[in-house]
C-alpha cells in the first residue's frame, strides 16, 4: 500500500502476508502510524476484520520516503486457525 501524507510517500509493506488480510492490516498499520503509535524494532499485534496478526514492526526513513514493514509471525484467524511463522532451521 503506498499513501501520502503532506510531502511525504508512505510505503506499507506486509511480509509472509495472506491476500485475504493484507490490504486490511496494512489500512490498520498506516492509521496507527499516522497517529504514531508506531515504533521501530518491536512487535505489535494488529487486530483486522478477519484475523489478528502479530509481528514485527520495522520503520525506514530517507529524506521524504517512509517504510513501514510489517513481518508477520503469527496470525490467529477469527475461525480459530492459528498460524505461526518461523525462520528455517
Amino acid at each position: 500500500m503506498v499513501a501520502r501524507k503532506n510531502s511525504e510517500t508512505i510505503i506499507i509493506n506486509n511480509f509472509n502476508a495472506k491476500m485475504t488480510i493484507r490490504e486490511d492490516i496494512a489500512e490498520k498499520l498506516l492509521a496507527l502510524y499516522n497517529g504514531n503509535e508506531l515504533i521501530t524494532d518491536t512487535n505489535i499485534t494488529v487486530v483486522g476484520n478477519e484475523a489478528k496478526v502479530t509481528g514485527k514492526i520495522m520503520i525506514e526513513k530517507k529524506d521524504k520516503l517512509i517504510s513501514v514493514n510489517f513481518y508477520y509471525e503469527k496470525v490467529e484467524w477469527n475461525s480459530g486457525l492459528l498460524e505461526v511463522y518461523k525462520e528455517p532451521i
